[in-house]
């Protein structure tokens, strides 16, 4: 195989390939063929009116839920729109009804800490003041002196 050339190796491959079955002819009858263009027919047919029908459903569900919706507006408001706006007034006031609630709540809340927040009058000597800082005792340091770049003992 070393030696072949290069015509010959693409001999060898297009020999390699198996050769296809031909289709078998379809012999019909003029009677035969006249009778299965007709049922063809009879199936565009049938599939052309099963989607018409379906687009006029859709069409129709489409209609019915617009006519729905008219019908909802039509009953108290002129347009979506006033709708909306009535939606959004109603909200609106709803909000400030809550916010002016809070306000109360918190305005009670404060009258009752008030007259527990009133501590007695504490009346302060001259001799408190007058005490030297000295007398007491100096607070030990949190944290011993150390060195500042000692290497850490933790994991981290």
């Amino acid at each position: 195989m070393d030696k072949l050339s290069k015509d010959e190796l693409l001999k060898l491959l297009a020999n390699s390939e198996k050769p296809r079955k031909s289709r078998k002819a379809v012999d019909l009858d003029e009677d035969k063929k006249v009778a299965m263009l007709e049922r063809l027919a009879a199936m565009r047919e049938t599939v052309k009116l099963n989607r018409e029908a379906k687009k006029s459903l859709v069409v129709d569900a489409q209609k019915e839920k617009e006519q729905a919706i008219d019908a909802v507006f039509e009953k108290k408001y002129g347009s979506k729109f006033d709708r909306m706006s009535e939606l959004l007034t109603d909200l609106n006031e709803n909000t400030k009804e809550v916010v002016k609630m809070k306000r109360e709540k918190l305005a009670k809340k404060a009258e009752v800490k008030e007259p527990e927040a009133k501590p007695a009058e504490v009346k302060l000597e001259v001799k408190d003041i007058a005490k030297p800082l000295a007398a007491a005792p100096p607070k030990p340091f949190p944290i011993p002196n150390r060195p500042i770049f000692a290497k850490c003992n933790t994991r981290f």
